[in-house]
């Protein structure tokens, strides 16, 4: 049978227990966890895995496996075993980070996620964005946004201007960024690195004005725009999600975006 986006779509949708479920399992283990390196670019956020990150890993790519998803092409943060089962033969790019925030994880912070995006290599449709602490995230389609699970995002205090996500290449340009948040009247502020809540957070919480990222990774990097996207908000974008580039801190997607909240 032909994977084509509308029967991936579907199948995607009919997986989201056992992202549910494997988010759920990284926050009851979350005290306990063992934290190793699994790389040296020397940034903490790249660097360090856990064995949540491993086994809620496996728990999506078992559910996959079961269905026509086999034949995506399918990339994995981490590099466990069910990886290698997976066809590759249909023009579907599945990607899944099981942490997305590992460093906050590890810490014991509540600000991680479990991200499912994908993409037919022009368009994104389908992302799954799950916070387990909170219980709550966003299911995001071509053109619309809905909400998962019956908590939401904690208030905090303060809003920001423009935040910024970390992009894959170390030598990224940021200079069409600048000029694009110039124009808005806005400058990037620094967020995150007193662990409190992260740059994407913050966007998806309504607590900044803009979120832009050069060279975004390709496992969580794309929620912003498709978010933006399928709520009609304003977004400069020169992704090119046909091309995949390995950069030091992991595959990216060459160009940069800006989404106004």
């Amino acid at each position: 049978m032909v994977l084509d986006r509308n029967r991936a779509f579907t199948l995607l949708r009919g997986a989201e227990g056992a992202y549910i479920a494997a988010a759920r399992y990284a926050l009851r283990v979350q005290a306990k966890v063992a934290v190793t390196r699994k790389s040296a670019t020397a940034v903490e956020a790249v660097d360090i895995v856990t064995d949540a990150d491993r086994v809620a890993q496996e728990m999506v790519l078992r559910a996959w496996l079961g269905t026509d998803l086999s034949y995506a092409r399918v990339w994995a943060e981490e590099g466990t075993k069910s990886l290698a089962v997976f066809v590759g033969e249909a023009m579907i790019r599945i990607t899944l980070d099981p942490i997305d925030g590992t460093a906050y994880y590890a810490a014991g912070k509540p600000n991680f996620c479990i991200i499912v995006t994908a993409h037919d290599f022009t368009d994104l449709f389908y992302t799954f964005a799950y916070y387990p602490a909170y219980d709550f995230g966003y299911r995001i389609t071509e053109k619309a946004v809905e909400t998962i699970g019956a908590g939401m995002f904690p208030a905090g205090e303060g809003t920001f201007a423009a935040v910024q996500g970390f992009g894959g290449n170390g030598k990224a340009d940021n200079s069409d960024i600048a000029r694009i948040l110039e124009s808005e009247g806005v400058a990037i502020d620094e967020v995150g690195a007193d662990g409190g809540p992260e740059s994407l957070e913050l966007f998806l919480a309504d607590r900044a004005s803009h979120y832009c990222v050069s060279d975004p990774g390709i496992e969580d990097g794309m929620i912003a725009l498709h978010f933006g996207r399928a709520l009609g908000k304003q977004c400069w974008s020169t992704v090119d999600l046909s091309q995949e580039i390995v950069g030091p801190f992991g595959p990216y997607y060459p160009g940069y975006y800006v989404v106004r909240n």
